[in-house]
């Protein structure tokens, strides 16, 4: 809270004044850059503007005085008064930093597009109502490994309504980094709507149904998400989820726990690498458009990977005991488009579905492919499915050329040979260079074998 006093000097010669005040009330000429002591010649008939900031350090009743000292010889004091508040309320209107033990928010607060606030390491943040923050400036909140910046709420009933971000400008990142945000909240944690957010190292958890953690809704660009070495889990809706946003990157997470891990739909790039995704009650990942997945364990979820779209790139993934009713390991349920795509190099296994076909890979391409769809170097072994392809399934289109090629790959269970590949149509489907156990193997192509793969550590059962 800030006041003035309008100080003139009506005498006839110069006033030399020094003003001192204690540390709950700050004194400025200019409205910023608040001290606890100030000196001001003025002239005959000259006047100041002296500006009074309120700053408690806690909740209580402050009394105190502006002390004006005329001269070195007269005193007058200029009593203070307020009714302590450590927090923020309203608009926030400049580069404002916040060293705290407990900062408290006590109504709606929208940070400005000019405005910068900054919350130091160890500031516990205390929702005291059901308050939205909104961030069309800056918001950073910077913890470190040592003492992290916590929000909790003051009403665990009406709880609050998370940090709304409305910042168009690409220059302009808000930052969350050692933070903990295990509290639930009406709505995502964080909604990206127009920003670009960065998170480190931070804990998320919110049990409200249907709320999630994260989330983005592009409504203008940019609307993006940097998140890394985070945990995010006991989410009642989806951990991390993003519609038409712009290129987003979730790296080095642990995921675990929510309803869902990572859902999204974009066509500007979702890159998915080196997570830790398991007992989300749906699928790990649920992707439409256009993604990168890389070097993610995804396992005991309600289905692995659920995508569709063009030129997907899914490489280096340990996929196992994943169940559901039709998603087991990879599922492909949007068509594989014409734009090509990799599923390379990825280990799956014990994966199981209990009413569709291809627990360990199901695809469907599309009928005007431009580009091969590449299945290459992967090990697929002890999947059960209901139907058809315990360990594949491929329902492929009627183009000229080739839809799918499965090269190199070892499909193999200790049990149920005559069924661990499968397909609806084999017009633009290229079977070679595998090993598969299956009666008939040279129906498919050339140069396949049906050697057992000789393990190192083998699975004994099939399914989960």
């Amino acid at each position: 809270m800030t006041k003035s006093v309008k100080v003139t000097n009506t005498g006839n010669v110069p006033l030399n004044l020094s003003l001192a005040t204690s540390s709950n009330f700050g004194i400025s000429f200019t409205n910023s850059s608040y001290v606890n002591n100030l000196n001001v010649s003025l002239n005959t008939s000259q006047d100041t503007i002296i500006y009074i900031q309120f700053s408690p350090l806690q909740v209580q009743n402050y009394k105190d005085s502006l002390i004006f000292t005329a001269d070195s010889l007269n005193t007058v004091k200029f009593p203070l008064e307020g009714n302590g508040f450590s927090g923020l309320m309203g608009n926030i209107l400049q580069d404002t930093l916040i060293c705290v033990d407990t900062l408290r928010i006590g109504s709606d607060i929208t940070i400005s597009s000019s405005a910068r606030v900054t919350i130091c390491s160890g500031t516990y943040v205390k929702i005291m109502g059901n308050y939205k923050v909104t961030v069309e400036g800056i918001l950073e909140a910077l913890g470190d490994s040592g003492n992290h910046v916590r929000f909790g709420v003051h009403d665990t009933v009406a709880l609050w309504r998370g940090i709304y971000v409305y910042n168009p400008n690409p220059d302009d990142t808000s930052i969350f980094n050692y933070c903990d945000f295990i509290v639930n909240c009406n709505n995502p944690i964080i909604d990206i709507w127009k920003g670009i957010v960065s998170v480190d190292h931070c804990n998320f958890s919110n049990r409200k149904v249907g709320a999630g953690v994260i989330s983005m809704y592009k409504i203008q660009y940019p609307c993006k998400l940097f998140i890394s070495n985070s945990n995010i889990y006991s989410a009642n809706s989806s951990a991390i989820m993003c519609n038409y946003c712009d290129s987003s990157y979730v790296i080095n997470n642990h995921i675990y726990g929510n309803i869902m891990g990572i859902q999204f739909s974009t066509g500007n790039g979702m890159f998915i690498t080196g997570n830790i995704i398991h007992d989300n009650i749906h699928e790990g990942i649920y992707g439409i458009g256009k993604m990168v997945i890389q070097k993610n364990e995804i396992y005991n979820n309600g289905g692995g990977i659920y995508f569709g779209g063009t030129d997907p790139i899914i490489e280096n993934n340990a996929i196992y005991n994943n169940i559901s009713s039709t998603v087991g390991g990879i599922y492909n349920g949007g068509g594989m488009g014409d734009g090509g795509g990799s599923i390379s190099q990825n280990l799956i296994f014990n994966n199981q579905t209990t009413y569709g076909d291809g627990a360990g890979m199901l695809l469907v391409t599309s009928s005007n492919f431009n580009l091969e769809a590449l299945i290459t170097n992967n090990v697929i072994c002890n999947n059960k499915a209901f139907r058809r392809g315990n360990n594949f399934y491929a329902s492929t289109g009627n183009s000229v050329g080739i839809d799918l090629k499965l090269l190199n790959n070892i499909i193999y269970n200790v049990s149920d040979t005559n069924n661990n590949i499968a397909w609806s149509h084999n017009k633009g489907l290229e079977i070679q260079y595998n090993c598969i156990n299956q009666d008939s193997i040279n129906i498919w192509g050339q140069n396949n074998i049906d050697s057992k793969p000789k393990f190192v550590h083998p699975t004994d059962s099939i399914g989960k």
